[in-house]
């Protein structure tokens, strides 16, 4: 009796074997060019028409899944391309904002446009506060010996202020039309 159940087990066995091989995932090989990767994101910058010949990036910046950033991980990760203040007022004083509910639409005097959305951020010691209603972005200009300017916007109100270089915010990178 016992001869009878081992051979349908092991039938089994070789047959669950044949399927999990037959239905092995297929590799991009350069014998099988069917299999097609993903296109990766390009990075965008968009002319809004400033003066300073400015080009902002049509996104923020996530590292590791991560978009929050002190001042000195975002300086010592983007450098140069971390907006001073005066891109920001100039991006402030000659575009037209426009809330539309979650950020703003920000078109330039050419008609391009960017969108910054509100993500919040996280001051010194606490959880995030602000997502979906509040935008908190560092500028790489310093204020002073312990604060960095930094922008904030709510519906209605887009203001520059200094604040901590602990706290953790959104960076949107820029860089010189050329």
């Amino acid at each position: 009796m016992k001869k009878s159940v081992f051979i349908p087990i092991l039938g089994m066995v070789l047959v669950g074997l044949v399927f999990a091989v037959s239905c092995k995932k297929e590799e991009k090989t350069e014998s099988n060019p069917q299999i097609v990767q993903p296109e990766q994101p390009v990075d965008e910058y968009v002319d809004l028409g400033l003066p300073s010949g400015t080009l902002w990036k049509d996104t923020n910046e996530s590292v590791n899944d991560t978009i929050y950033f002190t001042h000195a991980r975002a300086m010592a990760l983007f450098g140069d391309n971390v907006p001073t203040k005066e891109q920001f007022d100039e991006l402030d004083s000659l575009c037209e904002w426009t809330w539309i509910g979650d950020g703003y639409e920000v078109v330039g005097p050419n008609d391009n446009s960017i969108f910054l959305p509100a993500l919040g951020g996280y001051p010194t010691v606490g959880s995030l506060f602000g997502y979906g209603f509040e935008g908190n972005y560092w500028t790489s200009t310093l204020d002073g010996s312990t604060h960095v300017w930094s922008y904030y916007f709510y519906d209605g109100t887009v203001i520059s202020s200094s604040i901590l270089p602990n706290c953790k915010m959104n960076v949107r990178l820029v860089k010189k039309n050329e």
